[in-house]
């Protein structure tokens, strides 16, 4: 099994073992906290959450600049990026720091008429931990740029998937001693610092890198720059879409309606994620193509056949959240927080059609497209923040996620699409599969909500029912009407292997 296959494993295996985790640990996080304190935790990660975006992409750019030399076998060029850019980043981490301290002191007053007196003190100590933890986490992109670049996707999804399971044992651990919200925080730094560790381990060790500033080519800065840049804007956008909305909310009702849509965002990052699972996996092939060719035809096969996946598969999830997402919420975390339900539905809506074409967005980074999506995206942002103040007046925690939604689809659908055709994106082609997929989605609606009606789900065993019936039908649906033969190989191969080395088994 190659590293990108064994890659794109490892990432769904993550995803599985995060949901089932988020799902176990946040119920236990707020045993320990109350609404009140886990919505000021997400109030200062959401400031945190801008701070962030100072990475400028470079995480990104490195991939895609150290993936293209590495095919060119240029040893020479693969050193003297790193060096540059290890400068680069050792800049940016003591830039955020400064920003982050200067930002402390105007962050907080906007909050003295929500927050009280106790909850401003722990929020300066808060967002100073999650300052540093961010700090010390920008130079650390560089080696996870190196690993991915390198295609050793098993170590990274494997430390991935250990971070996973051992950050919520940790912090849980330490909030049995201390019940603080400045524990979660501390339990967050401790693993970050871990992952740091072996991740430098591993590309020094294992990979033999070496930083070697042969030369400062003040060209070739400026080149990363202005390709980091584009990506920079975008992941200000992306805060702007995923964050705003509990800064606004916070400031304007309370950390209570924070924690409300915060729950909402959980679930939509857990949902988000499966579409991005093999994200990173396909950028550096992306881009060793770019550097071989111009012809978009194997692209156009990759950014199809990835499309088509995303979409079924979130599609799925997205109507099993219709049917069965408020029973969900209340066994999970409680009646209180039920009105995540209606905005949750809103924010998959708009993610539906975004995420299932991200690998489009990988395209452009490989070809050096990306500045005209960039500025599509910051526009659509821009005026998301404008409209989501007003909404929030109107209707509060839904007002965030409609004005999210409708922004996300006006970017996408129209101006975001045009430029992918224009750029020799295959938009056309996605849009045909994705009108023969959606009739079979809904059919699969009418059926869960059909199973609802003739057998109300009274119990919870009852309701486990549902979703295990819901779930074969759903397959039995994809794989009679939508699945290509590609996709039935997905699914049967591995089965079929399963059975082979059963029946060897029984056989001994």
């Amino acid at each position: 099994m190659n590293q990108r296959k064994a890659g794109a494993i490892l990432s769904y295996l993550s995803l599985g073992i995060n949901s089932i985790v988020g799902i176990i640990y946040i119920p236990m996080l707020l045993w320990f906290l109350t609404k009140e304190e886990f919505g000021l935790y997400q109030l200062v990660g959401a400031a945190i959450g801008y701070l962030s975006t100072m990475d400028f992409g470079m995480a990104n750019t490195t991939t895609r600049y150290y993936s293209r030399y590495l095919a060119q076998n240029d040893k020479s060029a693969q050193e003297n990026l790193l060096a540059t850019c290890a400068i680069l980043y050792g800049v940016l981490a003591a830039l955020v720091f400064i920003v982050g301290i200067i930002l402390l002191f105007f962050f907080l007053p906007l909050y003295t008429r929500t927050l009280s007196a106790q909850e401003i003190t722990t929020a300066k100590y808060l967002f100073f931990i999650l300052l540093f933890n961010l700090a010390i986490s920008f130079p650390s992109n560089i080696f996870t740029a190196i690993v991915n670049s390198h295609e050793k996707f098993i170590f990274t999804k494997t430390l991935s998937l250990i971070n996973i399971i051992l950050q919520p044992l940790v912090i849980l651990l330490l909030l049995s001693r201390f019940p603080n919200v400045l524990t979660v925080a501390i339990g967050h730094t401790i693993c970050s610092l871990l992952v740091i560790a072996l991740t430098s381990w591993f590309s020094f060790t294992k990979l033999k890198v070496k930083f070697k500033l042969h030369q400062w080519n003040g060209n070739f800065v400026k080149e990363l720059l202005s390709y980091s840049f584009f990506i920079f804007l975008v992941m200000v956008v992306e805060i702007i879409y995923l964050k705003t909305g509990q800064l606004i909310l916070g400031a304007l009702i309370g950390t209570a309606a924070v924690a409300i849509y915060s729950v909402s965002v959980q679930i939509l990052m857990m949902y988000r994620n499966f579409s991005g699972a093999i994200f990173n996996v396909f950028l550096p092939k992306l881009s060793a193509i770019a550097s071989q060719t111009e012809d978009m035809t194997e692209m156009n096969k990759i950014f199809i056949k990835i499309s088509r996946l995303q979409f079924i598969f979130l599609g799925l999830i997205f109507i099993g959240f219709i049917l069965y997402g408020k029973p969900f919420l209340s066994l999970w975390i409680g009646t209180d927080f039920l009105p995540s339900y209606s905005c949750t539905l809103v924010l998959m809506a708009g993610y539906l059609f975004v995420s299932s074409q991200n690998i489009a967005v990988l395209i452009l980074q490989a070809k050096n497209k990306y500045a005209p999506y960039a500025y599509i995206y910051t526009i659509t942002g821009i005026f998301n923040l404008l409209i989501s103040i007003p909404l929030c007046k109107m209707w509060g925690v839904l007002g965030c996620a409609i004005a999210t939604t409708c922004c996300l689809l006006l970017g996408q659908l129209f101006a975001a699409d045009i430029y992918y055709a224009k750029t020799g994106i295959d938009v056309k082609e996605y849009f045909n599969n994705i009108g023969r997929i959606l009739p079979f989605l809904f059919f699969s609606l009418a059926v869960g909500l059909l199973l609802k009606l003739l057998y109300p789900a009274k119990t919870n065993t009852v309701l486990l029912c549902h979703i295990v019936l819901f779930c074969l039908s759903f397959v039995f649906i994809c794989w009679k009407f939508i699945f290509n033969k590609y996709e039935r190989d997905l699914i049967a191969a591995p089965v079929q292997n399963f059975l082979q080395k059963g029946i060897k088994y029984v056989k001994r």
